[in-house]
């Protein structure tokens, strides 16, 4: 159980990260694939972990927001103030 925690804080981590400009998207792909590898699993995160470094760029701002909701993870947009 403990390495499904620390997959779940990675991905939490680097989707703040990446809201506030300090990590690419490909960083968020890469966190989704060990999330699963873990055993996490929800129907977007399959999605976003399949995702080549071109569809991330263009596709993590309409998919992260589904998969942290479906993992009950906390969302803050693109260069929020909240993400900060």
């Amino acid at each position: 159980m403990l390495q499904i925690e620390a997959v779940t804080d990675d991905l939490q981590d680097l989707a703040v990260l990446w809201s506030i400009g300090e990590a690419p998207a490909h960083d968020v792909v890469e966190a989704a694939c060990a999330a699963l590898v873990a055993g996490l699993d929800s129907p977007a995160l399959r999605i976003l972990a399949g995702y080549t470094r071109a569809e991330a760029e263009c596709n993590v701002l309409d998919l992260l927001p589904v998969v942290l909701d479906e993992l009950d993870l906390v969302f803050y947009p693109r260069d929020s103030e909240a993400g900060q």
